[in-house]
This record gives C-alpha cells, sequence and structure tokens, in this order.
C-alpha cells in the first residue's frame, strides 16, 4: 500500500437526469470532485460528449445499469430483464436476481450494449461501477466482469467497505455498529467478496471506499463532512462516491435521494476543499492513476 494519501471522489449518475447533468457541471471546475460513472441508458446520457471535452482531466466511468429505466436494448431482447412496461424491475430486482429469476446472458446482453452506447458518443471508460450497487448479485457481477473484462475497462469500484466517523475507522465502534444491526456486517462481508472477484479478475481498485455512518450527522451534503474525511483519511487509496443534481420529475420517478443532490452541488463545489486537501496532503486522483 502506498505512504500517500490519496482520493477519488465520484459523482454517480450523470445521463441519469438532465437535473443531475447540470449538477455534475456546476461541480467540477472546482476540482475536488475527479471522476465521473455515466448511466448509458438514458436520454440525458448524450451530454457526456459535452462533459468529456469541457472536463479532459476527469475520469468518465461507465454506472451498469439493470434496475431502473428502460433498457438500451429492444424490451424483447431482454424479456427476464423487465416488466410488462418494458422496464427495468427497479426495486424488485435484487430478489429477482437472487431467485434466478435474471437471465445472465440477457444480463450480459444489455451491459454490452450500454458500453457500446458510451463508445459511440465517444467515450473510452476509465472505471465501471454500477447504479444502487447492484451488481453485487451474482447474475450482475458475472456479467459485468466479462463485459468490462473483454472491453478492456481498467477499473472497477471497490466495495471493501470502511465507515468513517470523524475520530477515524475505530474497530470497537464499528463492532457495536454490527452488533446492532448484524445484516450490515453480511452485507458489508459480501462486498468485500465482490471487491475480491474483481482484484482476481485483474481491476485497478482503490484499497477502501468510504461509507459515512448515517447515525453520526456526517452526510454528504455537508461541506464540513468532507473536511472531516479529508482529516482523517488513511494512507492508501480510499474511494468516495456523491450524487450531485438538481431535483427535476425524472429524478423522482427514479430515486429516493432528491432533494439533498442540489446540497451535496453547493458543499462539493466549495474551493476550500481543494485548498484543504492540499493542506493536509491528500492527493485527488483519478482512476487513471491507479
Amino acid at each position: 500500500m502506498s505512504a500517500r494519501r490519496r482520493l477519488i471522489v465520484n459523482a454517480d449518475g450523470f445521463g441519469f437526469t438532465h437535473g443531475n447533468n447540470r449538477g455534475v457541471f456546476d461541480t467540477l471546475p472546482a476540482g475536488f470532485v475527479t471522476s465521473v460513472s455515466v448511466n448509458a441508458n438514458f436520454p440525458a446520457t448524450g451530454a457526456v460528449r459535452e462533459l468529456a471535452s469541457r472536463f479532459p482531466h476527469a475520469g468518465i466511468g461507465i454506472h451498469f445499469n439493470l434496475c431502473v429505466g428502460r433498457p438500451v436494448l429492444d424490451p424483447s431482447r431482454v424479456p427476464s430483464l423487465v416488466n410488462a412496461d418494458g422496464e427495468f424491475w427497479y426495486l424488485a430486482f435484487p430478489a429477482r436476481a437472487m431467485t434466478g429469476r435474471i437471465d445472465p446472458r440477457e444480463a450480459e446482453a444489455e451491459l454490452a450494449a450500454q458500453a457500446a452506447r458510451l463508445a459511440d458518443l465517444g467515450v473510452r471508460p476509465t472505471h465501471w461501477d454500477s447504479h444502487r450497487g447492484d451488481h453485487g448479485y451474482p447474475p450482475f457481477l458475472w456479467a459485468a466482469v466479462r463485459v468490462a473484462r473483454r472491453l478492456g475497462i481498467p477499473g472497477m469500484r471497490t466495495h471493501r467497505f470502511h465507515t468513517f466517523w470523524r475520530s477515524g475507522w475505530p474497530p470497537a465502534r464499528a463492532a457495536a455498529r454490527y452488533a446492532k444491526a448484524p445484516q450490515r456486517a453480511v452485507s458489508h462481508a459480501w462486498r468485500a467478496g465482490v471487491a475480491a472477484v474483481g482484484r482476481l479478475a485483474g481491476f485497478r481498485m482503490a484499497d477502501r471506499c468510504v461509507v459515512l455512518d448515517p447515525d453520526s450527522g456526517d452526510r454528504p451534503e455537508r461541506f464540513e463532512t468532507w473536511m472531516a474525511v479529508l482529516d482523517g483519511l488513511p494512507e492508501g487509496v480510499t474511494e468516495a462516491w456523491c450524487h450531485p443534481g438538481y431535483p427535476d420529475d425524472e429524478l423522482r420517478r427514479w430515486s429516493g435521494l432528491v432533494e439533498s443532490r442540489a446540497e451535496q452541488v453547493a458543499a462539493l463545489s466549495d474551493p476550500r476543499l481543494v485548498e484543504h486537501a492540499r493542506r493536509v496532503g491528500v492527493e485527488l486522483i483519478t482512476f487513471r492513476d491507479l
């Protein structure tokens, strides 16, 4: 592990809605957010050409998606992935994935089509991750790994989670939190296994991914949270994700994370974050630098 402290701050969901796009465009100039993941199956995805042109130093990855919106492929070609309206199963996706009702061949075909759409828009992804982290479910995971390896996408989001508290990542507090919610311990262990699969497949990843403690008041829409993350960052490479955007009708239809996105734009575009990163010796990087 490198002795340096390095941080990738990735904005998820560009292309998801036009409001999300505007939020990312407003956030990137400050320089704290260094990386973006793109939903390829929504109409607003076309703005990625402008994104790449205006911010050539930003990493641009693909936010693989099998749960929200309509597929890139004709729904008749991926019947296990869609409901009667030709839309992805949304909140029902995890249960269907874990009970064998998602055809892995259809999942792979759709993910390949999403990657092809980004390629048609001139994007060669620096990394891949997924909407809601649903690539943790086996048919999604194996399909995404195959597509990303075939296309030579070098980086992958790690799901080796480390929960952030202002005092760091103390093991005693983590143990108490897991005892209070055992399902969280199972989920994090499963996700660590997903990260191990990614490393075995040859993807470059951060050493850990920040998860903010929901019980502490440290939230991504608070400027003070990001200042504290910079102060408490351990050595090596850490990834943190965020969701800057402006609420619109499309977002309200498809997401439970709505109103706080505009507050994230304000927090993440504050120039004091980059200044503080420099002051405390944190290097802001992209997946290209791994």
